[in-house]
């Protein structure tokens, strides 16, 4: 999908934030970028960061899609990068496309 229907995706499900998903607790919807490598430097480059905007902004004009973070804390604290896609979210929650 294109990045701006993305950015309305995340402002239109911010209702999902602190919902249970997966055992752990939805932290971010993010935008990431569909195609692998650009994926793998996104999420190295917000694992580092913890901003996802800024480590989505080389990707804007890519394919891109939007998952949940869940339990953020758990990146730096153990190492943990937990997310779900909303399809998987759909099944406990309502989402707003």
């Amino acid at each position: 999908m294109e990045y701006q229907k993305a950015q309305e995706i995340v402002t239109n499900n911010q209702h999902l934030i602190g919902k249970t998903i997966k055992g752990g607790i939805i932290d971010e919807l993010v935008i990431h970028p569909t195609e692998q490598e650009s994926y793998d430097n996104f999420v190295t480059s917000y694992i580092q960061s913890g901003n996802a905007n800024l480590s989505i902004q080389p990707y804007r004009n890519q394919d891109v899609n939007v998952f949940a973070i869940i339990e953020k804390g758990r990146i730096n604290a153990q190492g943990i990068f937990l997310h779900a896609s909303l399809d998987s979210i759909s099944t406990e929650h309502e989402i707003n496309l």
